[in-house]
């Protein structure tokens, strides 16, 4: 995910240089967007009843370090700037179509939140009734910063 929210960008920026404090969140949840996503604002999500958001703790089981996709070293000693999930990121069967989604975004809530990232997906699916299992393997979503 290389695109970060401007809230989540003051936020950082505001714990580094200046100061504020911040408390990054215990759980991530990964929203889709059916519309185009921007820095300032996060994409439409899908209004279908069975839509969800999907979980993933900010632990080191969940998320790699930036050693390496699989590594659970704490700090992080890698030059890559990159982690990824190394926990399955998993949403709800769709029971209703959820419609075209090109985009993904993190938030710090099921629903609702301070929005975090935003990227685009490699290439948009249609989500509809009687597809199952939609999920992130490990390794399959990243979150880079600059590299």
């Amino acid at each position: 995910m290389p695109n970060m929210s401007n809230d989540m960008e003051n936020k950082l920026l505001d714990f580094l240089f200046r100061g504020q404090p911040y408390t990054p969140p215990a759980t991530v949840y990964v929203a889709m967007f059916t519309t185009t996503p921007t820095d300032e604002e996060p994409g439409e999500e899908p209004t279908a009843p069975s839509y969800a958001r999907a979980p993933i703790s900010c632990t080191l089981e969940d998320w790699s370090g930036t050693d390496s996709p699989d590594s659970q070293s704490a700090p992080s000693s890698g030059t890559s700037g990159t982690i990824f999930n190394i926990s399955e990121i998993s949403f709800p069967d769709p029971q209703e179509d959820w419609g075209s989604v090109a985009y993904i975004g993190l938030f710090d809530a099921p629903t609702g939140g301070e929005y975090l990232f935003w990227s685009e997906l490699t290439a948009p699916r249609d989500f509809v009734v009687g597809d199952v299992n939609i999920r992130f393997r490990p390794a399959e979503m990243s979150i880079q910063i600059d590299n």
